[in-house]
């Protein structure tokens, strides 16, 4: 690998991954050999060591910047993350994208609003028109419809349930995720536990914060494969 391949994939790798903190893994250019690089490390790298072409001049402006920036939190912020780079031509397994990575949180979150019945926070993450699409209902309509619905199942249900994304696909400012989810529900009146093994859609939206919203939702029980045939 050349030491301008170096630079490039070092850079990609701190700008693809943002969260995860995990190392990467290089070909070091003058040593020829496979290396691993912390965070730290590699924004020391890139920040510090002189480019290709570079001017003398440039690479110590350059490095005396560098020298100070790693001494402020939000280089970590940058670094922490760097991982999932091309490898001497063999393929690793790809770094889960940004968009990938905030529904995931964005779930998991709302799994938590779920089970301790915090409506406010859950609804935050929804938008003003937001459809809900369950099973042998009618649609329900708009946040305020969602509140009404959730208000009356959290009077009857406590529910510990658990989603896992299994895909997310982004098409510019929409992102759609779909899943499984499993978890129980118990009555809160008393009464036997009921067990839950459903499958969702969420269709996002993109705000001008950058951050998402959920704007429909689709969610029902997983059957057997073969349950409409035996009818």
């Amino acid at each position: 690998m050349s030491e301008r391949k170096f630079e490039i994939f070092a850079c990609m790798a701190l700008k693809r991954n943002m969260i995860a903190n995990e190392d990467t893994t290089l070909v070091d250019p003058v040593r020829r050999t496979t290396r691993s690089y912390s965070p730290v490390r590699l924004v020391r790298l890139i920040c510090v060591r002189p480019l290709v072409g570079e001017s003398k001049t440039a690479s110590a402006e350059r490095g005396e910047l560098g020298m100070r920036a790693r001494s402020v939190s939000w280089i970590l912020v940058l670094a922490v993350g760097a991982s999932g780079v091309l490898l001497s031509g063999e393929r690793q397994k790809a770094p889960m994208g940004t968009d990938e990575l905030v529904t995931t949180q964005l779930v998991a979150d709302l799994d938590r609003c779920a089970r301790e019945k915090n409506l406010e926070r859950f609804l935050s993450y929804s938008l003003e028109d937001i459809v809900a699409l369950g099973p042998d209902e009618p649609a329900v309509v708009g946040k305020a419809a969602v509140r009404a619905w959730y208000e009356r199942f959290y009077a009857a249900f406590d529910i510990e349930m658990t989603h896992h994304p299994i895909e997310t696909h982004s098409f510019g400012d929409i992102v759609v995720t779909r899943g499984d989810g499993r978890g129980t529900l118990r009555p809160t009146g008393g009464g036997p536990a009921i067990p839950l093994d459903n499958k969702y859609l969420f269709v996002l939206k993109r705000q001008g914060d950058g951050s998402l919203k959920v704007w429909r939702v689709m969610y029902n029980a997983n059957g057997r494969a073969d349950a409409g045939a035996a009818k």
